[in-house]
């Protein structure tokens, strides 16, 4: 992926997760180790190994696809590390119930 392509797809990503209101996390563009001069975009929204999500910006690479981790768990990552740790479900179910349960409180009001 030559430079401007990367600065677009960087952008796209900046972009689509302030509109998930996820915009403080850092998105950067770092070297990857497989391949002399291959790059992968990094957003880290936690400490730790398992607090980054990363992928080789090649051919393959899809901005919408990297961005479904994001739009699956987006109110489950603005939760506080405490709130996170009290939940036992995985995120995404989380995510679901979450959505599910302020769904029917909109349309009881």
């Amino acid at each position: 992926m030559n430079a401007a392509k990367t600065a677009k797809t960087l952008q796209e990503v900046r972009t689509a997760l302030h509109e998930m209101g996820l915009g403080d996390y850092p998105v950067t563009v770092i070297p990857t180790e497989a391949r002399r001069g291959e790059m992968a975009i990094c957003v880290t929204h936690g400490p730790g190994a398992f607090g980054t999500q990363m992928e080789t910006l090649d051919k393959y690479f899809s901005v919408n696809l990297f961005l479904h981790w994001f739009r699956a768990r987006k109110n489950y990552l603005k939760l506080t590390a405490a709130e996170r740790a009290e939940i036992t479900t995985h995120p995404e179910i989380w995510e679901k119930e979450y959505l599910a349960n302020n769904v029917q409180t909109v349309h009881l009001n």
